[in-house]
């Protein structure tokens, strides 16, 4: 039912994201697993899709997390991806992709990523290590001391690692813990959102 579903949303879209791919696997850096329609049909149902101005998705892959965003929300979004073969892939897709104008992707390391003044919420599904992580949080709070605003992050399948990090960033505050285990079955029941917004 869920493989149908995927490939049933691909197809809405025109694009091909569907699949997982360990080519890449490396120390601190995650197979390529795209995130559930599923799941992101919830996360916009209880609002994390809200209000957005930019969003950034770190590794992004072949890039439906932002095309969900410009055609569901109508809001730009830019995928970051370090590996050239799902850069290549996103690019395609956006090639065939219903709409124009509203997704970007960028081939560069996280950590490299220099986050613009105007980007708002961030996206991540597990994509790095959590010594990364920390790098882009660095990063993320650059652009904010240039350009202070409200600021998302949003955190999907995490490891505790991911959850130790942001406890050492006590001007992120946990707000919603959205459950998303219903949704599939003989999971380790790790199924969760975590949406964070920085305190002023």
């Amino acid at each position: 039912m869920t493989e149908f579903n995927e490939l049933f949303c691909d197809n809405i879209l025109n694009i091909n994201t569907v699949g997982r791919d360990e080519t890449h696997v490396a120390e601190g850096v995650f197979a390529y697993e795209p995130t559930s329609y599923l799941v992101l049909d919830r996360m916009h149902e209880v609002g994390l899709f809200s209000d957005i101005h930019l969003l950034v998705d770190y590794g992004c892959g072949k890039g439906r997390v932002p095309f969900y965003i410009a055609y569901y929300c109508e809001r730009r979004a830019i995928g970051i991806e370090s590996e050239e073969d799902f850069y290549r892939d996103a690019c395609k897709n956006m090639e065939s992709f219903k709409m124009s104008g509203l997704v970007d992707f960028v081939c560069q390391k996280a950590e490299d990523y220099a986050v613009p003044d105007n980007a708002d919420v961030f996206y991540f599904f597990r994509p790095f290590s959590a010594d990364i992580l920390r790098k882009v949080l660095k990063r993320i709070e650059e652009s904010y001391r240039s350009n202070p605003r409200s600021v998302r992050i949003i955190m999907y399948y995490i490891t505790t690692e991911y959850v130790a990090v942001m406890k050492d960033h006590p001007e992120y505050e946990l707000v919603s813990k959205t459950d998303c285990r219903d949704l599939f079955r003989n999971r380790d029941g790790r199924d969760f959102v975590f949406c964070y917004e920085k305190i002023c």
